[in-house]
């Protein structure tokens, strides 16, 4: 997400794979990404009423999100999750 002061807001998503690499590291799995896809959308900043962070219910699990609320009611678009402080 990249916010643009009196533009609006880029979203951007990247799809690819995620490959274990168990013997480079002896302690830990190392893991490396590789992206096949990306996409972007621009919402701009007249179509945005709100951005919040919001909480869902995933099976038995509470889980945040980052949610940008659009103006008249036209959707709700979700940014990406929010992990919560780990204590």
């Amino acid at each position: 997400m990249i916010a643009l002061p009196k533009l609006g807001v880029q979203l951007e998503t990247t799809r690819g794979i995620s490959l274990a690499l168990p013997f480079l590291v002896s302690s830990n799995t190392y893991r490396i990404q590789i992206p096949l896809s990306t996409s972007k959308a621009f919402i701009p900043l007249e179509q945005i009423s709100t951005i919040v962070i919001h909480e869902g219910l995933r099976r038995w699990r509470v889980e945040y999100y980052l949610a940008i609320i659009k103006r008249s009611g036209s959707g709700i678009i979700v940014g990406f999750p929010v992990s919560p402080a780990k204590q």
